[in-house]
């Protein structure tokens, strides 16, 4: 071998075992991943169950009427104190619209650092980054739908992941998608 054959193998060899694909997770930045996903989850959720404990705090949750109430029954059981009821519903509702933003941009952010970060590249049943783009404004549809189908395509997403995701996009009409027990979703 000479040393034009022998430099081109030890260049092929050192590109090899040191170029690593994009999209391949170190240890590190799984655990990254897992913590920023939960973090964007819990805000997510901590925010929305406000409504529930406002609801209970007025008396007009599902427990306490033993059925859910349109914002018309919720008028005409509160009478006077609806429009502070409502007031603060829709203080909540301002938060928790700046929570979804910020975690949508913040997930799109890390798809195009990282690609998906499903609960099969997790490894962790927990992992719902899909959740936060069910809660995403309708101004990143298209960002979202590109993005995704790109990630479905590399397989860094599964599909009911992606059929969770697209329901959200298509309007939520009919039911939300389901996994079967074989693993096939039903949309």
């Amino acid at each position: 071998m000479n040393l034009n054959q022998l430099t081109s193998l030890l260049l092929v060899l050192v590109c090899l075992f040191s170029c690593k694909n994009k999209y391949d997770l170190s240890v590190s930045e799984v655990e990254f991943l897992i913590k920023e996903t939960d973090e964007m989850h819990e805000s997510d959720q901590r925010i929305r169950h406000e409504f529930i404990k406002l609801d209970v705090y007025y008396g007009v949750d599902l427990e306490s009427n033993g059925s859910f109430l349109s914002f018309k029954d919720k008028k005409e059981i509160l009478g006077k104190e609806y429009a502070e009821y409502r007031r603060k519903g829709d203080s909540l509702r301002d938060v928790m619209h700046s929570i979804d933003e910020v975690n949508t941009k913040k997930l799109l952010a890390l798809i195009r650092k990282y690609g998906f970060p499903s609960k099969e590249r997790l490894g962790t049943y927990h992992a719902s980054a899909y959740f936060i783009f069910v809660h995403s404004d309708r101004q990143y549809f298209d960002e979202i739908r590109i993005l995704i189908e790109q990630e479905y395509a590399a397989k860094r997403i599964s599909e009911y992941e992606r059929a969770y995701i697209f329901w959200h996009l298509d309007g939520r009409n009919g039911m939300m998608p389901s996994v079967n027990e074989d693993g096939s979703v039903n949309y």
